[in-house]
């Protein structure tokens, strides 16, 4: 489906990120995953090569604008070419009421979160842009959509990056470039009850789920669909469930 595709995969290590990359790899793309933890990288590529497919590892610190631009440059080196970037990379850690937040930590969170994204957006661009051709997949999260209390700031910093993807869509179409959001939910987090927010009696599993928008989306499938936020979270945002 996706032979001979390169997709980049932010935050490609562990967690979604590694679901995403080992998602798209085993449809054919080659990845380049980019992560500010080298080892953990260079683990997810090996367990791609040894399944047969093509993988590197990229030590890229998002928040550095001259990382993320070697980064790219060495991604082009290595696989010639760049059709899928999938900005994953992201920081959660962050909850608390907002009056006791201080200012470093919420510039902190927007520059990973948003700013990162338009790094590596930017970083992209003139790439594909020559190309005419390419796909942008960014990450993002049921806070940008509803907001979530205690999580102010990653509501923001979500919600921008929601915003932002729609913006950019609406840029880059001329160049033949698709640009889409996927916002998941909390799935697959409670022990206790499975069922808490969802209206399908059972919670997801966020890695897979997330990775199978994805890679619909990167896919040619999805060449269509420009501006689009999947939300992914067994209708969580529609409203109480028990109201």
């Amino acid at each position: 489906m996706l032979k001979d595709k390169v997709a980049v995969v932010t935050g490609g290590a562990d967690g979604i990120g590694r679901k995403i990359a080992l998602e798209l790899a085993g449809v054919g793309a080659k990845i380049a995953i980019m992560d500010i933890n080298l080892d953990k990288a260079r683990q997810t590529s090996e367990e791609i090569i040894k399944a047969g497919g093509t993988a590197i590892a990229v030590k890229v610190d998002i928040t550095q604008r001259e990382e993320v631009e070697a980064g790219f440059r060495e991604v082009l080196s290595a696989l010639g070419q760049i059709d899928i970037l999938v900005n994953n990379a992201g920081f959660f850690r962050l909850s608390n009421e907002f009056k006791n937040l201080q200012e470093d930590e919420w510039l902190s969170m927007f520059n990973i979160n948003v700013h990162g994204t338009f790094r590596c957006c930017r970083a992209v661009l003139p790439h594909m842009e020559e190309r005419q051709s390419g796909k942008i997949i960014n990450i993002a999260s049921i806070a940008g959509v509803a907001g979530i209390a205690k999580m102010a700031i990653y509501s923001a910093s979500k919600g921008a990056v929601i915003s932002f993807s729609k913006a950019l869509a609406m840029e880059a179409g001329k160049h033949n470039i698709t640009v889409n959001c996927i916002s998941p939910g909390q799935l697959k987090s409670y022990e206790e009850d499975t069922e808490r927010g969802t209206y399908l009696k059972r919670s997801g599993d966020l890695g897979a789920e997330t990775a199978h928008m994805v890679r619909f989306l990167a896919s040619s499938d999805g060449d269509y669909i420009t501006g689009a936020n999947y939300i992914i979270d067994g209708g969580r945002v529609l409203g109480a469930r028990k109201a």
